[in-house]
């Protein structure tokens, strides 16, 4: 009843051993390139969020100029300036959208396609 387990002979054991060495060996070189991917993926991304902190912050300095200056114009002034806020914001969309859809897709296609969808429902829904 008992089964006797046969005994590995000396190839057998360094086959099975250099077998296992060889998978793990794969497995660790695959990990390492995902690993090395999502790395690489990770500060390009660091990059993008520092440029879009640093790009806010000089937006801000420039918008609490312009609402400085606003503040003290005179009511045609402010209707122009406004106007011609609209009508940039409008040309800005429309630049994005189609840079997304060709400069910015050979970069990285996900974040263009974010960039157009985003760009497309703000010129949706901007006034006329």
């Amino acid at each position: 009843m008992s089964e006797e387990i046969p005994a590995l002979d000396a190839v057998t054991a360094e086959f099975i051993t250099n077998l296992f060495k060889d998978v793990m060996t794969g497995i660790y070189a695959q990990t390492e390139d995902r690993l090395r991917n999502i790395e690489k993926s990770v500060e390009a991304l660091e990059k993008q969020i520092a440029t879009l902190v640093l790009g806010y912050g000089e937006q801000a300095v420039f918008m609490e100029a312009l609402v400085a200056q606003i503040a003290y114009s005179t009511d045609e002034a402010r209707e122009a300036f406004h106007n011609d806020v609209s009508k940039a914001r409008k040309e800005m969309l429309e630049v994005m959208q189609s840079a997304s859809k060709g400069i910015l897709a050979d970069e990285d296609q996900n974040i263009a396609t974010a960039i157009a969808d985003l760009a497309e429902s703000k010129l949706f829904n901007s006034k006329p």
